[in-house]
């Protein structure tokens, strides 16, 4: 009915196109390609074309769109 079942790709962790450093802090929109990383502060919102990788001293006050997203800060 609805074409077929999209399958899950699995990110990967060891090809990270940027790194948002953690100590950086960005208020606004934050647009990317390929797979994102984030140790810093983002208040806005973030467009990934691929994959968010979220770490554990990042943290978020987001609105997100990407393909996936891991996620283990706040």
């Amino acid at each position: 009915m609805f074409g077929g079942r999209k399958q899950r790709q699995t990110p990967d962790f060891n090809r990270v196109d940027t790194i948002l450093g953690a100590g950086t802090e960005v208020k606004g929109t934050l647009k990317a390609e390929g797979t994102l990383r984030i140790d810093g502060t983002v208040e806005g919102e973030i467009e990934v074309n691929g994959d968010l990788i979220i770490s554990e001293s990042a943290r978020l006050t987001a609105n997100v769109k990407g393909r996936s997203a891991t996620v283990a800060g706040e």
